[in-house]
């Protein structure tokens, strides 16, 4: 970046000449061969976690399709950390690079899943509908938590993309990392420290949203969602207190969005955490929304 005034207003338009980037972060260690529960089917976390982000990554090339083909919105980045590695999971699309535009994901040649999924109507009620999506990525667990090498890899790419669209006004870079533990062979200093550093990362719209979901082990716990302060967290929990300093403050363009999730008397003192703990897996795809699809009007 250069030494330009940073803004911080968070209203750029998505366009062609001026992309989002989105940028996942999967943990898929050992623990994610955990059993749960979502829309009323059994499975893995590591499989039910690919099976979220398989319909978010569905949902946007949906959203960025036209009649005259896919437009490029947004640029994609997923990683999936565990055993000491760091992999980039949608290599097969990025044409050497760590990140992709979505019409090299949307004209992939990969296998079309089917999954049930589950729509709360107005009335309360709920209705099942089958949903076909690629299966842009695979379900893996094995090993420990790298956290700190994902992130270390996410700011070399984030850093990367700034610097590349400098000279356009874009919507500033969103990273989403999704973990159910706490990370392997690190210290919280040492994630304060690179998680600062991925937020100091800017556009000329403004800063980095670094989002930190963290996953329940009981699918049918209430977790805690856009936290509005640190009195909101488990007082004995250190590590929801790690998530809550990692994570960015949600900026006003959002918060409209919010009560789509959990009510909230907004006022000018209002200050919300980008960070979900003990999260359902449900409301990964929530959180994903609320930080991608309804950010801006694409132009």
């Amino acid at each position: 970046m250069n030494t330009q005034t940073i803004h911080t207003q968070y209203s750029a338009p998505i366009t062609r000449k001026s992309p989002a980037l989105l940028v996942f972060l999967l943990d898929q260690s050992a623990s994610m061969n955990e059993w749960t529960t979502v829309d009323g089917q059994e499975g893995k976390k590591s499989a039910m976690v690919a099976r979220i982000i398989n319909i978010a990554l569905e949902e946007i090339i949906l959203r960025c399709k036209y009649a005259d083909g896919v437009r490029d919105y947004f640029d994609l980045c997923v990683i999936g950390y565990h055993d000491n590695t760091c992999s980039n999971l949608l290599e097969y699309a990025c044409d050497g690079k760590e990140y992709c535009p979505v019409s090299n994901l949307a004209k992939a040649e990969v296998k079309k899943v089917t999954y049930e999924r589950r729509f709360r109507l107005k009335n309360g009620e709920s209705h099942f509908s089958a949903i076909r999506v690629g299966a842009y990525i695979r379900p893996l667990a094995e090993g420990n938590t790298p956290m700190l090498e994902a992130l270390k890899k996410a700011y070399a790419i984030v850093k990367k993309w700034c610097k590349a669209n400098d000279n356009n006004r874009c919507f500033p870079p969103i990273i989403f990392n999704i973990t159910d533990g706490e990370a392997s062979g690190t210290t919280q200093d040492k994630l304060i420290k690179i998680a600062n550093k991925i937020k100091e990362l800017a556009t000329s719209d403004g800063n980095v949203l670094f989002f930190n979901l963290h996953l329940n082990k009981n699918s049918e716990s209430t977790g805690i969602l856009f936290p509005e302060s640190e009195e909101e967290l488990i007082k004995e929990d250190r590590y929801a207190k790690l998530l809550y300093e990692m994570s960015s403050t949600l900026p006003k363009t959002f918060y409209s969005e919010i009560n789509n999730i959990r009510q909230i008397r907004i006022t000018d003192k209002t200050s919300i955490k980008t960070m979900g703990y003990n999260s359902k897996i449900t409301d990964i795809l929530k959180i994903i929304n609320i930080g991608s699809l309804s950010i801006t009007k694409i132009g």
